[in-house]
């Protein structure tokens, strides 16, 4: 295994002055779009940004994938290094999801360990509720069939193509109603 350096990412380029209209990750989905972000697949990191939220990407125990926190007034967001892109990616996604629907109840912070779960993604709960923010945020429903079709159901082909896990697309096309195949 080989750990890479990684660029600095700047420091809160863009501020959204109101986030109430921002509540879905559709409308997200749209703000990426009219900010000309990449959305096949979704440029997270500056999704982040332009939300004005901080992102340190640094190793953790192995067993943290990421948290949000209130840092000097700030919201920072931080993702465990050590884990796969794919794996870091879903977490900025979820964390963006606690930053959307959970701001109020979180306090100063929460951080998590396990994402997904063999039942899906996770129990009831904010976990869950993030989780599935996050799901819909990066495999946008319209965009993730197309996928389907394009690489005839290939789970791996798909997550290679969404940078995302096998097991994020195999659950996601789970919760669209597809059968999958246990061959993740």
């Amino acid at each position: 295994m080989a750990i890479l350096k990684r660029k600095k990412i700047a420091e809160n380029t863009k501020e959204i002055d109101q986030l109430d209209g921002f509540s879905s990750p559709d409308k997200l989905l749209i703000l990426a779009k009219n900010n000309n972000l990449e959305l096949k697949p979704l440029d997270v990191e500056s999704l982040i940004r332009l939300l004005g939220i901080g992102l340190r990407i640094h190793p953790m125990d192995e067993q943290k994938s990421g948290y949000i926190k209130l840092e000097e007034g700030r919201w920072v967001i931080g993702v465990n290094s050590l884990q796969h892109p794919n794996r870091q990616r879903f977490t900025m996604g979820h964390e963006i999801g606690h930053f959307i629907l959970h701001k109020d109840q979180i306090g100063d912070g929460i951080e998590d360990t396990l994402l997904f779960r063999a039942s899906g993604f996770g129990e009831p709960g904010i976990e869950k509720e993030a989780n599935e923010f996050a799901a819909k945020l990066l495999m946008p429903e319209f965009y993730f069939k197309q996928e389907i079709e394009r690489f005839q159901g290939d789970i791996k082909a798909i997550s290679r193509s969404m940078k995302l896990s096998s097991m994020a697309v195999s659950i996601r096309a789970q919760h669209l109603g597809y059968k999958v195949k246990n061959e993740i």
